[in-house]
């Protein structure tokens, strides 16, 4: 697993928000209600609920550069850097 700095993380983190809110009208068309696993500004897999997403990204990138986010028609909240799913 690579390391990566604490600024190239954040760079990706949001390069992944832009992404994800350019992708949003057409993933609302398909996939309203459920969750996106975004790396490297693609959208990867789509899954029914935030868990799902989460042990998804954390069991296909164990180097955890990926991002969630919550697929619906209200304005992407922004979480933040440091935000994360609970542990299961």
């Amino acid at each position: 697993m690579s390391i990566v700095s604490l600024s190239e993380a954040r760079k990706q983190v949001s390069d992944n928000y832009r992404a994800f809110t350019r992708m949003l009208p057409a993933l609302l068309e398909e996939h309203h209600g459920q969750w996106v696993v975004l790396r490297d500004q693609k959208a990867i897999e789509v899954l029914p609920t935030e868990i799902d997403a989460y042990h998804y990204a954390t069991s296909h990138f164990p180097d955890e550069r990926w991002s969630i986010q919550h697929i619906r028609d209200q304005n992407p909240i922004r979480m933040g850097f440091f935000s994360r799913a609970p542990r299961h």
